[in-house]
């Protein structure tokens, strides 16, 4: 038997090492072989993170204050927030960071972290307004019915303006 596929990661929570040993036909290319395999490991080493980070109470306790924060960009719009996957990347960190599905008296607004911005959503709500019309001095991400908003501050502007329309 011989090894087919090695996948090393190096990280906050150590150093996670992982070796696929075996015999395969001669008909199937290395490359070929090592595409897959690569993403079993991959696949295998992300709910090992995912796992990790579920036990590291000071991660879930900054992801419950940054749920927080993203809920009081409403005040007292909300009427039902409803915690979602995330809408940017769904493995690793960014499964355990959970967007918001927010129901505001003008619909649904989605809110959530990518890496470094806030993407706000309007396209399921009542609000009409394209991002271009309520936004046009604004040099960020836009597109017909979100915006990426960079931090806190900017995301309340922006939310404001929305519910405002």
């Amino acid at each position: 038997m011989k090894e087919l596929s090695f996948f090393q990661t190096c990280g906050k929570y150590g150093t996670v090492k992982l070796a696929i040993n075996g015999e395969l036909p001669e008909s199937l290319s290395d490359e070929f072989i090592s595409d897959i395999l690569y993403g079993v490991l991959s696949s295998i080493n992300d709910k090992i993170q995912e796992k990790m980070m579920s036990n590291d109470q000071a991660l879930l306790d900054q992801l419950k204050r940054e749920s927080e924060e993203l809920k009081s960009l409403f005040g007292s719009e909300i009427i039902y927030v409803r915690y979602i996957e995330n809408q940017y990347l769904n493995y690793g960190y960014f499964k355990l960071r959970k967007w918001l599905e927010v129901t505001t008296r003008l619909g649904v607004i989605i809110v959530g972290w990518r890496k470094r911005v806030i993407e706000i959503d309007w396209s399921k709500s009542d609000i009409k307004e394209k991002a271009e019309t309520l936004f046009h001095n604004e040099d960020v991400t836009y597109g017909d019915y979100y915006i990426h908003a960079w931090g806190l501050d900017k995301a309340k502007e922006y939310i404001d303006i929305l519910l405002k329309q």
